[in-house]
C-alpha cells in the first residue's frame, strides 16, 4: 500500500514538468541486503576498471623522462606532455556528467574503457611526439568518461554502514596500479624504451569484457530516472542472487527510504547552483582544487623531479614505484578510519600528513629521505583523493550524481591536474623541485582549512537520508509516495 504527501510551492505554482516524486522501495531494498558474493562482484568490477585507469594515467609520468630525452622536449613541452590527457579529462567530465544521468552508469562506462583502451595501445607504435600528444588526448576522452562512474556505482549498490570502508579497500588495491607500471617501467624502459609501457593499454579492453558480461545497471538510478519496471526487473534478479549466496530467505528492510525523481526524467542542472546544493558546490570545487594539486604534482612528476635532484632515471622510476605503494597501506587504514570516525577527520588528518611529507621531500638532501618525503607526500594525499571523491558522490541526488561528480572532478583536474602541473612542469626545469613543492603546500592548506570548516559529515547516513536536505519546501510540488 502506498500514499501520497504533496509538499507545494507557496503559491502552488510549478510547471508540473519540474514536479518531482519520491519513492523508495529499491533503495531500501538495497540497504537491507547482507554482504555477499553478489556485492564482492560489484566491488570487483569496479576494482578492475580502476586498475585499468590507474595503470592508464601513471604511464604517463613513468614515460616522461624518456619520451623527453627521445624527442627532445622543452620545458613547456613536458608541461603539455604531463597535461595533455588531463585537458581531455576535464573536457569529456563535463560532458560524461549528463551523459551519466541520462544513460547510466554502465553504457558510459562500457563506452569509455573501448576508447582509452584503444587509443592508449596505439600510444605504442606513434611515429612522432605530436602523434603521441594526440593520442594521450583521445584516451583522456575515455578516462574522463570513467573517472567517477565506479564511485557512484559502488555508492549506489553497496550498503551505507560499508559505502567508506569499500571505496577506502577497493583504492587500496588500485594503487597497485600506479605501484605495478612504475615498477615494471624501471626495468622496461631502460631496457626497451617507452613504446611496450602503452601496449598496457589492453587492461582497458580486459575491463570492458568484465563489465559487458558481469556489471547491472544501477538499480537507485533506473527508479530515480522513473524506469520502475526495469528498477524492478534489477532488483529481482539482484535479491534472487543474495539470498542464493546468503543461505537463507532475506530480512525484510529496515526503514522506508525515499529517492526523488522529476517526473519528466531530466535531471535539471541548475539544481547543483541553487539551493543546499549550491554551498556544496562551492566548498567542493574549492577543497579537490587545493588538495588535488600535491597529489598531481607527485603522481606526474615524481620520477621527473627525482632525475632533475641528480637520480639515475632507473633509480628514479624505481623510487617512484616504491612511493606509489605507499598509498596501499594509508588507504587501507583510511578506509576502516572513514567508518569508525568519519569522513571529516580522515581527510583533514590526512592531507595534512601529506603536505608535512611535501616539506620533508622539498628540503632532502639524502636518498632515504626523499623516499621518506615521497612516501608521506604521495601515500596521504592519494589516499585523501580518492576519499574526497566519495565525500563528493555523497553530496548529490540520485538523479543529479552523475553531474554533481563529474563537474566536480572536471574542476578539481582542471585546476590541480592542467592549470597546477602545467606551471610546476616549468617551476621543475626553470626554478627547482623546492619551488614546485612550495606552490602545493599553499594550496593544500587552503583546501584543508575549507573542508575542515564547512564539509558535513556523511557516515553511515543512506543516500536517501542526504538527499532529504536538497528537497526544500519551497523548491516545486513534491509528492511523497511512501510504502507501508
Amino acid at each position: 500500500m502506498s500514499k501520497s504527501i504533496k509538499l507545494g510551492h507557496a503559491q502552488g505554482e510549478r510547471d508540473m514538468t519540474t514536479e518531482t516524486v519520491v519513492t523508495g522501495s529499491i533503495a531500501s531494498r538495497l540497504e537491507r541486503l547482507p554482504l555477499t558474493s553478489w556485492h564482492w562482484r560489484i566491488i570487483g568490477i569496479c576494482l578492475v576498471c580502476w586498475l585499468a585507469e590507474a595503470i592508464d594515467i601513471g604511464l604517463t609520468g613513468a614515460t616522461i623522462p624518456s619520451l623527453r630525452s627521445d624527442f627532445h622536449l622543452t620545458g613547456t613541452e613536458v608541461g603539455l606532455l604531463g597535461t595533455s590527457t588531463t585537458i581531455t579529462i576535464v573536457i569529456f567530465l563535463f560532458i560524461a556528467g549528463p551523459l551519466i544521468d541520462h544513460f547510466g552508469k554502465r553504457q558510459v562506462l562500457l563506452a569509455a574503457l573501448l576508447i582509452f583502451g584503444i587509443s592508449t595501445i596505439a600510444t605504442a607504435f606513434s611515429p612522432s611526439f605530436g602523434v603521441v600528444i594526440a593520442l594521450r588526448i583521445v584516451a583522456g576522452m575515455g578516462l574522463g568518461m570513467l573517472f567517477t562512474v565506479p564511485y557512484q556505482i559502488i555508492v549506489e549498490m553497496v550498503p551505507a554502514n560499508i559505502r567508506g570502508l569499500s571505496v577506502g579497500a577497493v583504492n587500496a588495491v588500485l594503487n597497485l596500479g600506479y605501484f605495478s607500471n612504475l615498477l615494471a617501467a624501471s626495468f622496461i624502459i631502460p631496457a626497451m624504451g617507452w613504446r611496450p609501457m602503452y601496449l598496457l593499454g589492453a587492461m582497458g579492453l580486459i575491463a570492458f569484457v568484465i563489465a559487458w558480461w558481469f556489471l547491472p545497471e544501477s538499480p537507485r538510478w533506473l527508479e530515480a530516472k522513473g524506469r520502475r519496471d526495469e528498477a524492478e526487473a534489477e532488483m529481482n534478479a539482484i535479491e534472487v542472487t543474495v539470498e542464493r549466496s546468503y543461505g537463507k530467505p532475506l530480512p525484510p528492510p529496515k526503514h522506508d527510504l525515499r529517492i526523488a525523481t522529476r517526473i519528466d526524467r531530466k535531471a535539471a542542472l541548475s539544481e547543483m547552483f541553487s539551493g543546499v546544493l549550491l554551498w556544496r558546490t562551492v566548498w567542493l570545487w574549492i577543497v579537490v582544487s587545493c588538495l588535488w594539486s600535491t597529489f598531481y604534482l607527485f603522481s606526474i612528476y615524481l620520477p621527473t623531479m627525482l632525475n632533475s635532484q641528480g637520480m639515475a632515471l632507473g633509480s628514479a622510476l624505481l623510487t617512484a614505484a616504491v612511493a606509489n605503494a605507499a598509498p596501499i597501506p594509508t588507504h587501507l587504514i583510511g578506509a576502516w578510519l572513514l567508518e569508525k570516525i568519519g569522513r571529516r577527520f580522515t581527510v583533514t588528518t590526512y592531507a595534512g600528513i601529506s603536505l608535512i611529507g611535501v616539506v620533508v621531500f622539498a628540503s632532502a638532501n639524502t636518498y632515504s629521505v626523499a623516499l621518506l618525503g615521497a612516501s608521506l607526500a604521495l601515500g596521504f594525499m592519494a589516499a585523501a583523493f580518492s576519499f574526497t571523491k566519495l565525500v563528493a558522490a555523497e553530496q548529490y541526488p540520485t538523479r543529479l550524481r552523475g553531474s554533481g561528480t563529474t563537474f566536480t572532478e572536471a574542476v578539481g583536474r582542471g585546476i590541480a591536474g592542467v592549470l597546477v602541473p602545467f606551471f610546476t612542469g616549468d617551476l621543475i626545469v626553470n626554478r627547482g623541485v623546492t619551488a614546485a613543492c612550495a606552490l602545493a603546500v599553499g594550496l593544500g592548506i587552503v583546501g584543508i582549512v575549507v573542508y575542515a570548516s564547512f564539509a558535513r559529515e556523511t557516515r553511515g547516513t543512506t543516500l536517501e537520508e542526504l538527499e532529504e536536505a536538497t528537497i526544500a519546501p519551497d523548491a516545486g510540488v513534491v509528492e511523497v509516495a511512501q510504502r507501508e
